[in-house]
């Protein structure tokens, strides 16, 4: 059963942050079309959010540092 819910990031820097459903061992580029925004505190809006799906959320910071993130399925 998919239901929407909001994401919410907090970073320690601003950060650009994309994110996708299958691992971290994605481009970052190549997540664009679920980009979640920039900054250091973010919001998001999932449309298809599902409690049986792993996200995987990559933040980039301004030098291009990456970091990846699960927030794993309850």
């Amino acid at each position: 059963n998919l239901v929407g819910t909001t994401m919410t990031l907090t970073t320690d820097e601003d950060a650009e942050c994309v994110y996708n459903t299958t691992s971290c061992n994605y481009p970052y580029s190549s997540s664009s079309a679920n980009d979640i925004s920039y900054g250091r505190t973010t919001t998001h809006e999932i449309n298809d959010f599902s409690k049986k799906l792993d996200y995987y959320v990559k933040c980039k910071d301004e030098f291009n540092n990456e970091k990846c993130t699960t927030i794993v399925a309850t």
